[in-house]
């Protein structure tokens, strides 16, 4: 049986550079880590807010699709040792982003309404887009 370290909180700058290569300095210890996370040696968090700055990082300032973006994440998200929280909603809101103009915290909060039974209070109609309840504030 294979013993599991106790894993911390990942960062915007590690998948980043896991997922570009492009430093020569930081991509190889990027690399490593997300190895023994996929042999499930370790494991990390990947929290909401990291994955939304990712996409932004990746979208804004590297110019990758959404589609591609989407599916990254979507792989990183499913290696055993990366935990989050919801990870069927976050994998739900990747792909409502890769196939909409929709910016990905629109569709983490549609995806967490649904996963949740809740309603999102918003002023942004690209909720019934989304496919979730909606309401604006009254």
């Amino acid at each position: 049986m294979r013993r599991q370290t106790k894993g911390g909180l990942l960062d915007t700058n590690v998948l980043v550079r896991f997922l570009l290569d492009d430093d020569p300095r930081q991509s190889p210890r990027a690399v490593a880590l997300m190895k023994r996370l996929e042999q499930g040696n370790e494991s990390a968090w990947l929290e909401e807010s990291v994955l939304a700055e990712t996409v932004w990082v990746l979208e804004k300032g590297y110019g990758v699709p959404r589609p591609e973006i989407a599916h990254m994440l979507s792989t990183i998200v499913g290696i055993p040792g990366i935990r989050c929280r919801s990870r069927r909603a976050v994998l739900e809101a990747l792909s409502r982003f890769s196939t909409t103009s929709c910016d990905i915290i629109d569709c983490l909060l549609a995806a967490c309404a649904r996963s949740r039974g809740l309603t999102v209070v918003s002023f942004d109609q690209d909720f019934k887009r989304l496919g979730c309840q909606w309401t604006e504030p009254h």
